[in-house]
């Protein structure tokens, strides 16, 4: 369980051990972030399941924009969004950024649809900075 909404944008991690049935709280550090790791929300997100041993992120966790300051009305407007990624490597336990390559991608957006693909994630839809919804689908590839 990454970040989340508490009352405010949430960045602490937690993990379930299947094994013993408890929970921890992961400490992760940062490393080559593209902007501070902080608290967010209704982001994108995604396991890369890569088995190539040339991927810098195998096995992390992608996360895409999403929520880092609530809107004062709530559910009903849209807060400041990012669209910065960050990948999550769960062995070393560090984050570290992923520059996306020049051209257009989704912009800062919150509440959209992701899912893991082969090449990284696939976000769709989501809300802009102004409340209004977004149709595109775009692919994140962290190979290229």
């Amino acid at each position: 369980m990454i970040g989340g909404f508490t009352g405010s944008e949430a960045a602490d991690i937690h993990r379930f051990d299947l094994r013993t049935k408890q929970w921890e709280e992961v400490a992760v550090a940062s490393s080559g972030l593209v902007a501070p790791f902080t608290g967010r929300s209704v982001f994108a997100r995604a396991a890369h399941a890569c088995d190539s041993a040339a991927c810098d992120h195998s096995g992390h966790i992608i996360l895409f924009g999403g929520e880092v300051d609530p809107s004062e009305l709530g559910h009903a407007g849209a807060g400041h969004f990012t669209d910065t990624v960050y990948c999550m490597d769960p062995v070393t336990k560090e984050w570290h950024g992923v520059h996306a390559a020049a051209g257009e991608g989704p912009g800062p957006l919150g509440w959209m649809a992701s899912t893991s693909v082969p090449e990284g994630m696939v976000v769709h839809g989501g809300i802009n900075k102004n409340n209004e919804r977004q149709g595109g689908m775009f692919l994140l590839d962290v190979h290229s």
